[in-house]
Formats: structure tokens, sequence, C-alpha cells
């Protein structure tokens, strides 16, 4: 791109020190605009913006709309222009409520401008005057007259609040004095905007009890607050009332109320922003209220009374509801001490009457010029306001509209050396037609014209303003104005009968440029191309002369544009357009549809220059041939593929690719079976086109035993498989006996589990049958026969599935061998041989026979209690009796006697 800076720019940036010092003449205005009846009147709405003696370039846009187009327009000095908002009101009133919105409106000047916000319906008017920084603020109460309830028409109107947010992230918090709409009394609840970002509270009622006096609203960074009370009832008439609040930190204690034109009592509504509030009326020592935080109180201000002193030993918010008639508006005071103007920049609506409330230290009230007649505003007009001893004086003036014109700014100046700050309300409006009340004096005493933007190439003046009885800048300069070219940062300190206040300003570049692209394009769809500069330029001048942001260009050529931005700063850029020919379309396939995971193969022919791919999930491959293996479902969509003849790329060729997930088939059923159980096993996952189980059947659930079981599915062609197990589960029972498995007679012999268990289930029941008539319970069992006998031992083991395997084992219980210690082989037929009672238990025994010196008489392998002795003499005798199965020999003596 070709790009020609005229000239730099600087950015002045104003921050405050000491004292609130950002002045209702400002260069940045935030704003949101209330939601108005549409049953009884809300349009139209405008934009009111005056210069002062500088020439301004203005911006309004929507910072948290991007669609909203940004309005640019240039004011001449000293000139007023009105903006029509009216096309745009259905995206501008802050609502519906409870919803954060994008509603909030920026206007930014390179120099300072005075600008209100005015609903000029002809039957409920009203101004909003914006306040500029001085509207900004982390702490607000909100006031609202408690003495009008709001009138009753099909869409019916309320009183509300509405908050703008100045920047991101910001959290703000609202503790209300009465149930809002979706929100209880004294309960916070907060909410997140950023920039540009509005929300609106809304009263649930219309009497004046249902007015929200006093909601406390804090916010962790900058938020501007409009309040508004439409369509007010006094007696026969219906008004709006509202305006643009300030934050806690701007307020003062002392402000003096100047009555309008209505033709009952007018009132001042005095909100504390502390507890503890004494509030004074007239100058009496004795306070008429002591308010809390949040608390207001009703200053009654009697026809024929002119002005009224307020003051209180802490920053009050004072709301005063003024009007003609029976018609009434409302406007925030400023303070009067160590605030005003010395000049004040503003615009009459229309051609009712139209009255200036003007308010000026005694001594000053000679020295006024009106569009630069003095004799518009004469000191005769003035007098002094009871209970300030002389020190103030106010003067209420109507002035015709040759006087004061109709839509054209007039400036009201105050020339004296001395104490020539003032304040000034306008009051507009008929009894028949509506009132429009607001201040446009400035809340603050020293200011350096907010954000400024200058250029580079120019000598930025800082005023600090006229008439301080001291300045001291961070130069050392001690002068009203110094001139700056050079980046940095500027401080002013200013002191005005002991009112001491500070501004910061810092210069920073601006970074403003047109941009219309590459130095050269070439145009390949098509006979025209539109060139866009871009938003956010105050004016632009094409080569053809042209003034839009946009031009149709249907030839080639070196085209150019120059654009002014808001700081006033001329930048250029320029571009060489060219057409061509795009080569011709490209033929492609694809190999789809697909299965997930298998391999993609796209192919164009017909090329004759280098061709480019182009698909979902950011796809871009070079060549005629492409292919991806192991796709994913995310592949799937529309593929492009274009060739480029080094000028223009073809029109598109378009290819639909469809990849078809895998099927997911998932077997259920019981996976553990005991021996001779089936399960029945489901297929989930479907709808599928086919079914095949690995026993060949075809249906969505089978019943089968223990095995491994496998089911292959297919839907759109794509196949998958699952696996199930089928294990059996049964133990296997077992137990030992001890201390032997043969069992002597009134012996208690001990049975215990020797089972082996399941891999899949441990075994946990355990039964035994001990074949005598008992029973038992458990893993290891006691027991003691009564009698001799063989016995079958049934032993049940059961697992935690409920399989059961059983055991039977014969038992033997025997009693034990019974050896006499002596025998008499006489031949009498008794006892006439060795027996031992109950050997025929034990059919392997062995016994031994052994003399008194060790030798061996007697063998037997399997004794049958025989030996009667053969020739052996009588005698003592020596035994070994093995009857095996595990048990110790006997061993013992026996005497034979014969005789």
């Amino acid at each position: 791109m070709r790009k020609l800076r005229l000239r730099f720019a600087f950015t002045l940036i104003s921050t405050l020190a000491s004292f609130p010092l950002l002045a209702q003449t400002d260069t940045e205005f935030w704003f949101v605009a209330p939601e108005v009846s549409e049953s009884h009147a809300d349009s139209p709405i405008v934009l009111r913006i005056s210069s002062l003696s500088q020439p301004a370039n203005v911006l309004i846009s929507m910072p948290a709309n991007p669609t909203f187009a940004a309005i640019g327009i240039s004011i001449p000095a000293n000139t007023s222009q009105t903006v029509d908002l009216t096309p745009f009101k259905s995206i501008l009133e802050n609502t519906p409520v409870n919803t954060i919105l994008n509603r909030g409106i920026l206007i930014q000047a390179n120099n300072p401008v005075a600008a209100y916000y005015e609903v000029n319906a002809s039957n409920n008017p009203d101004i909003f005057a914006l306040k500029g920084g001085n509207a900004k603020g982390t702490l607000f109460y909100t006031p609202f007259q408690n003495t009008y309830d709001n009138g009753s028409f099909p869409v019916q109107p309320y009183s509300g609040f509405d908050i703008v947010a100045t920047e991101d992230n910001t959290v703000v918090t609202v503790t209300p004095s009465v149930s809002l709409n979706g929100h209880p009394a004294g309960v916070a609840f907060n909410f997140v905007l950023n920039r540009g970002q509005s929300y609106s509270c809304l009263a649930l009622g219309q009497t004046a009890a249902n007015h929200p006096t006093g909601s406390q609203v804090t916010a962790t960074k900058p938020v501007c607050i409009t309040i508004k009370d439409d369509s007010m009832v006094n007696n026969a008439c219906r008004d709006l009332m509202g305006d643009q609040l300030v934050p806690v930190n701007v307020l003062g204690r002392e402000y003096i109320v100047m009555r309008g034109f209505l033709s009952n009592d007018e009132h001042a509504y005095v909100l504390a922003t502390e507890n503890g509030t004494d509030v004074f009326v007239g100058g009496n020592a004795s306070p008429v209220a002591t308010l809390s935080a949040g608390q207001q109180y009703t200053v009654n201000i009697p026809v024929g009374q002119a002005t009224t002193y307020i003051t209180s030993n802490n920053p009050v918010y004072v709301l005063h509801v003024a009007g003609f008639g029976c018609v009434m508006g409302g406007a925030i005071l400023p303070p009067v001490q160590c605030t005003g103007s010395s000049s004040v920049y503003f615009t009459r609506s229309t051609s009712d009457l139209f009255g200036l409330n003007i308010m000026v230290r005694n001594g000053s009230e000679g020295f006024f010029t009106l569009n630069g007649n003095s004799a518009l505003v004469p000191a005769s007009a003035f007098i002094v306001v009871p209970g300030t001893s002389n020190v103030w004086m106010a003067a209420q003036i109507s002035f015709t509209t040759t006087e004061v014109p109709v839509g054209q700014t007039s400036v009201l100046v105050n020339t004296a050396t001395d104490a020539e700050l003032f304040h000034l309300g306008i009051i507009n409006g008929g009894a028949s037609t509506g009132c429009r009340y607001g201040y446009f004096s400035d809340f603050s005493s020293t200011n350096l014209g907010g954000n400024r933007i200058v250029c580079l190439g120019d000598t930025a003046e800082l005023d600090a303003g006229p008439n301080k009885d001291s300045y001291i800048w961070n130069t050392l300069d001690t002068t009203q104005s110094i001139f700056v070219n050079q980046a940095g940062t500027y401080s002013v300190t200013t002191v005005k009968d002991g009112c001491v206040s500070s501004d910061t300003i810092t210069v920073v570049k601006d970074l403003v440029d047109v941009d219309l692209g590459e130095d050269t394009t070439i145009v390949c769809d098509g006979p025209t191309v539109v060139l866009n500069a871009g938003s956010g330029f105050i004016s632009y001048l094409w080569q053809d002369n042209s003034s839009d942001s946009t031009l149709f260009v249907n030839s080639e050529g070196l085209y150019m544009v120059e654009t002014v931005s808001l700081s006033g700063c001329v930048s250029k850029d320029s571009v060489q357009i060219g057409f061509g020919t795009p080569p011709a379309m490209l033929n492609v396939n694809a190999s789809t549809p697909l299965c997930e995971g298998e391999t993609l193969t796209l192919s164009a022919t017909g090329a004759t220059w280098p061709v480019t791919w182009g698909g979902p999930s950011g796809y871009s491959a070079d060549g005629a041939e492409q292919t991806q293996e192991s796709i994913p479902l995310s592949a799937a969509g529309t593929y492009n593929a274009t060739q480029f003849n080094g000028e223009c790329p073809s029109l598109p060729a378009l290819v639909t690719v469809v990849i078809n997930p895998l099927p997911d088939p998932i077997i259920s059923g019981d996976s553990i079976l005991c021996e001779g159980e089936t399960s029945l096993l489901t297929l989930n996952g479907g709808p599928f086109d086919s079914i095949l189980w690995s026993n060949a059947a075809t249906t969505a659930t089978i019943q089968v035993g223990a095995g491994s079981w496998s089911v292959n599915v297919n839907l759109n062609g794509c196949s998958a498989s699952d696996v199930q197990q089928g294990h059996l589960t049964e133990p296997e029972a077992m137990f030992n006996v001890s201390p032997a498995p043969l069992v002597f007679l009134g012996t208690m012999q001990l049975f215990s589990d020797s089972s082996i268990a399941s891999a899949y289930s441990p075994n946990s029941d355990y039964y035994w049958d001990f074949g005598d008539g008992s029973m038992g319970v458990g893993p290891v069992y006691s027991h003691t026969y009564a009698d001799t006998g063989t016995y079958t031992v049934m032993f049940v083991v059961v697992n935690d599935e409920g399989c059961i395997d059983t055991i039977y084992n014969e038992i033997n219980v025997v009693r034990f061998v019974v050896i006499p210690n002596a025998f008499s082989p006489n031949g009498d037929g008794f006892n006439d041989a060795f027996e031992v009672k109950y050997l025929a238990l034990f059919p392997d025994s062995k016994l031994e026979i052994f003399n008194r010196w060790g030798k061996l008489l007697y063998s037997s392998d399997d004794y049958q209690s025989d030996w009667t002795g053969d020739d052996a003499p009588d005698g003592t005798y020596f035994y070994i009796l093995d009857v095996g199965k595990g048990i110790d020999p006997y061993t013992g003596t026996v005497n034979l006697f014969r005789n």
C-alpha cells in the first residue's frame, strides 16, 4: 500500500489530581439513552453538540455494537450541530431491563465541545446534559423526586436508572432502596459489563413511593449513569424528567436553587451520601434534617421565592424539579463552591419560552455578554441570594428568538477579572409543550480540555482557564497557557479564591491511518470492485472528489483516497487496480463415502496451472492428487480445488466428502457363569444394518453358556465388532481331616476347607454333613463321632456368584486296639491265644514277639490273633504291633502261662 501521513498526531489524555477537574465541556462523553414510553411521546431523539472557540471534529459510536456505523461530523467554531438519532431509537434506548445490552453511546471530539441528549417530543420532552469526565465514577447514589407519580399509558412509563461501562470487565454492584424489576429492596446484586455495555434498572410501580431514591451503585471501574422519571403527573400535565448523574466525588456542600416557571410549588431533593449529614436551608444555623447515606430530604420552594440556598456538612446531591405551568423537568444541580465556568456554550431547542438561570459571585454580575451583547444580561437583573451573606447573586432572564436563535450556538461569557466563574441553567418550553431543563456550567474549575488529539506538526495549546489567582506547570511556566510540540506529560495546578485544583495531560502519537490494502490489486471476480477506506474518519476524499468511505471501481488504474481523522490529521493511501481473467474451473473427485479411519483420495483434472486445495478444519494442500490416511470424522465436509495462473484463481471446484462414523457395538450380559448356566447377551449401540454373532445368530440377543462370543455389525457400509467372554466361576470343593482320616471313636476331629476358588469369584459359604445326622457351617468345623462305622462326609462350597461344588469322602470311625497283658495256651478253650481286639480293622498289621534277651520268636505281617506261644516256655515276652495307617506302633510285654 502507498501511505502518506501528512502530519503525526498527539492524543492528550487528561487525568485528575487533588480535586475533581473534568468539565462539562470535554472531548469525550459516555451516555446511555433511557427507554421512554412510546405511548406518551418518545421521539424525535437528538444529540445537540456545540463547538467552542475552536472547530471540532466529532465521532459518535457505540463501542459494544460493531454493527452501528459511526457518525462523523465537523463543527465550525462557535456553532452547533444537531444529530438526529431517531432512526436508531430501537437500538439506542436501553431496554429490556435486567439484561446486559450493547447500547452505550460514546461521543469523541478533537477539541472541547458541549453536548446534550434531548427527547424532543412535543409533549414529553427533556434534555440530558452530558457531563463528560465528570459523569464517570465508581460510587453513585440515585436521587429521584418522590412527590409525583408516573402517568398511565398503554406502554407504562416508569422511573429508573441506566448504567454504561467505560472499560472492559467492570463489576457493577447495585443495592436498591426499593424493589426493582427483578430484585428485592436492600439486597445487593452484581453484573459484569464490558466497554460500552449497558444495564437498565426499573422501578416496580408508578407511585412516587416506588421511585428508587437513594439506591447505591458501585463499580470496579468508571461507569456513567442516566436517571429518568417518565411522564411525571402534575395535575393535568404529564412530562419527562431526566439527567446524567455525577459520582459522589464530584459533589459539593453548597448549592443554589433557582425557581423555574411552575404555577405551583417547586421542590429540591437533597440526597445524603454519608451518615450524619446535616442539611441547612437559607443560611440558618440549625439543620432542617440530619440524614444517613441514601436518605433524602425535600426542600419546598414556594411560588415567589426566586432562590433557595442549601448547604450541608457532607457532600450531597441536589435534584431540582422545575417547569412551566404544570409541565415539569428536572436537573442535577452543580455545587457552587470551587466550580463553574467563565464561558458556557448552549443551544436553544425550540421557539418556546427560553430562560437562563445565572448564578455568580457578587461583584461579577456586571461583566456578562450573551452572543457578544452585554445589554442582554444587565447587572440590574441580578438579586442577592438570601443566606449567602451577599456572596452570591442570581438572575432569571427570558430571551426572544432574535436574542437567542433556535438551533444555533449561543455563548454566555463573564469577563470579570475576579470571581468570574458562574453557573448556568437552561429552561426551554411552555405550559402546553413540555419542559427542557438542564445545567451546562462546569462541575469543576480547572480543565485542560479533556482527551484532545492534535497533530505533531501543529503546536498544542494547553489552557488552564483565565483569571486564576495563580498557575504553576510542571514545565515551571506560570502562565494561563503553554504551547507544546513534544510528546510527554504536562500538568498544572491553579488557585482561585482558595480553591486548589490540578489537571494532567499525556501527549502520545495518533496512529490512525487509512489502508486500502496491497499496493497492487488484481480484480478477478467481476467487472467492479469496492475500495473501502474504513470507518472512524471524519471525512474522505477520493481522486474523483467523491466523499464516501467506499468507492466503486470498474476500470484499471491508480486510485487514491485522503482521510481526515478525528484529530484533524490527514493520511493518504493509493492502490493500483488491475482486472485479470481466471483460468477454467477444475473437475474434482473424491473417494466418498468413507468409513472413519479409511483413506481419503482427492483428485483434480483439467489443470494447466498449480492446484491448491482447501477444506474443513483448515485443510490446505498443493497438488492435483491428495491422500489422507486414517481419516477422522472432522475431515467430512466440502473440499475445493482451484488453479492459479499468476493473477487470478479459478472458480473453486467443490466436492463434498461424506465420512460415516464406525458403528459402536457393545455387548452386555452376565460374563460370570456357574456350571450349566447360560447368559443372555444383548447387543447395544444400534440400530445396525446387519448383525452376525460367532454362533451364526443374527438377532440382537443370544442365549449362550461360558466361552468367547463375538459379534460383527455393519452400518452404512462400515463394520465393527465386540467380544464378550463368559467365564466359569465354579469352585472345586476339597477338605482335610485332622489328626487323620481314620477316626477313633470318641476322638474330636477337625474338618477344614481346602477348596480351590474360581479366579472370578471368591468362595464365601461352606456347609458340612458328617453322615451321622450332624451338620456344620463354616470353613473349619470340629466333630466327634458317637459310634464306630464308615461314614460318608458331604462338603458343599458356595462362591459369591452362587456357584456350588460338592465333595463326598468316607470316614472310618474305629475303636483303639486292646492288647492283653497275659494269655494261657493250655487248650482249655479260654484265653488260649494272644488275641488283640479290634485288630481286624487293621488288615495290614504286623506283630513281632521277642524273648527277654531280644531274640525274635514270632513274626506275622497280617496278624490274625492266633499266636499260642508255640513251644515257648512260660515267661514274659516283648511285642511290637504295627497297625499301620500312620499310627505309632504299640509296644509292651505279655505273660505266657500254660499251667
